[in-house]
């Protein structure tokens, strides 16, 4: 079934690609001056238009006996008449004129101009002799053409030859007739700098030797720069006893504690007058450290959290006997790491006592308040999915339908179909104020009006 437009369409300048013409075994009922259609029959398969006084008329006969799909001979091409110069038709010698005395036409293989000549072997075809009534004229032969680096020219004439030569860690060869291979040298030494470009990783088969301390942010790091720069990281050394000192971290002699050593509280004492509990750690900030300045203590023990302190906590999930606290489920799947969830299954339905008083949870998605929740009434919501933001209405005649919808609002989305079919179709769609749309036909039509609210 075909989709209808009941008004004209404009394409703005653009094209109708792969495109078939309306295909009809006869004539079909007029539409109107300037109707094309292509007639099938056998006896036509001819493309035909109608006139001014919407009768039909042949444009071309695209097929004659004895000749391929797509071909048009030459000797029909004198059946249709051209408006306006500087072609005309030579029908007795069956050639293309042209005015200006520049064509050119085949005939049985050879290259004729409009006046009947033929050029000679190296001569080539020129509108330029038209004057002096030479139409053929010596193809030009090679003079020069012009080498160039960007900066310096070279002019290369017939018979010159171009040799491709090297430079500082490059040799030039001659691998083949039309080729020129450039090498690199193995081994290359730069004067100035090397810059590699490109996303991908570059490598190297073997080291690669750099200064041993970078000067810029973006130099590469040698490996005695990098031993030196991460000396003093933590290097864990085991547990320690604060109640008896042990291993002695507070008076050890010889003191041999280098910085970043590491120690893990394993029962709780005084470190240096600080209490420190089981988990906490021990980082020594230099070598051989002598006060509890010198150290850095990662505290591990953490109280329960309160209403007032953050701290360690439990999460549950509601009694049964609170439905109202109901719909979040918590599932442990291991210890101290808890899965959170809607759980709507085991809400009460409120079912037919439901009202548009009733409200649902709003998460603001203004960039001020995105964190914030909100409420909202099931009649506000109304507005958004639907209820009282759509318009049907129907027009039975005329090209000017109006239809007043009173959405109070430009966003609507307008679809049309035609009352006696139910199919759709398509015209012009004015939104012309906030309450109004026009749609306009370019004929007569019985139409329906779908109107939908957005936003």
């Amino acid at each position: 079934m075909a989709v209808k437009f009941l008004n004209n369409l404009d394409l703005v300048g653009n094209q109708i690609k792969n495109v078939i013409l309306d295909v009809q075994s006869g004539s079909p009922s007029s539409l109107g001056e300037g109707q094309i259609f292509y007639n099938s029959a056998s006896t036509e398969k001819t493309i035909k238009f109608a006139n001014s006084n919407a009768s039909f008329k042949a444009v071309l006969n695209v097929e004659e006996a004895g000749l391929a799909t797509g071909e048009i001979p030459m000797g029909s091409i004198n059946k249709y008449k051209l408006e306006e110069s500087p072609i005309a038709f030579n029908k007795s010698n069956n050639y293309i004129v042209f005015s200006t005395n520049t064509g050119l036409f085949l005939d049985g293989g050879n290259l004729f101009d409009s006046k009947g000549n033929t050029g000679s072997a190296g001569e080539v075809f020129s509108s330029l002799g038209r004057g002096n009534g030479n139409l053929w004229v010596t193809a030009p032969g090679y003079s020069k053409w012009v080498l160039s680096d960007g900066t310096n020219t070279q002019d290369i004439s017939d018979g010159d030859t171009v040799t491709v030569g090297g430079g500082t860690n490059i040799t030039a060869t001659v691998a083949a007739t039309d080729t020129v291979r450039i090498d690199l040298d193995d081994s290359v030494i730069l004067a100035g700098e090397l810059t590699v470009q490109g996303n991908g990783q570059s490598s190297f088969a073997g080291p690669v030797t750099i200064p041993a301390t970078p000067t810029a942010g973006t130099d590469a790091a040698s490996k005695a720069y990098v031993d030196d720069v991460t000396a003093g990281g933590l290097i864990y050394q085991g547990g320690y006893n604060a109640n008896t000192n042990t291993p002695n971290l507070e008076t050890p002699n010889p003191n041999k504690i280098l910085k970043g050593w590491t120690y893990t509280v394993t029962v709780e004492g005084l470190f240096f007058t600080e209490q420190v509990r089981v988990g906490d750690l021990l980082i020594a900030e230099q070598d051989a450290p002598t006060t509890l300045q010198n150290w850095t203590t990662v505290q591990n023990n953490i109280d329960l959290a309160t209403t007032l302190q953050i701290g360690i906590g439990n999460v549950i999930q509601p009694l049964s006997s609170e439905t109202n606290l109901k719909g979040i489920n918590v599932t442990y799947n291991k210890p101290g790491t808890a899965t959170v969830g809607l759980d709507f299954d085991e809400l009460v339905d409120k079912g037919a006592a439901t009202t548009v008083s009733d409200f649902v949870i709003l998460n603001s998605q203004d960039p001020e308040t995105r964190k914030d929740n909100y409420k909202l009434s099931l009649s506000d919501l109304a507005q958004y999915v639907g209820g009282g933001s759509s318009f049907a209405g129907s027009s039975a005649s005329g090209t000017t339908h109006v239809f007043t919808h009173n959405l109070g609002s430009l966003d609507v989305i307008v679809q049309i179909f035609d009352n006696a079919t139910s199919e759709t179709v398509y015209a012009t769609v004015d939104r012309t104020s906030t309450s109004v749309v026009t749609v306009t036909t370019s004929k007569s039509a019985n139409i329906r009006c779908l109107i939908q609210k957005v936003g």
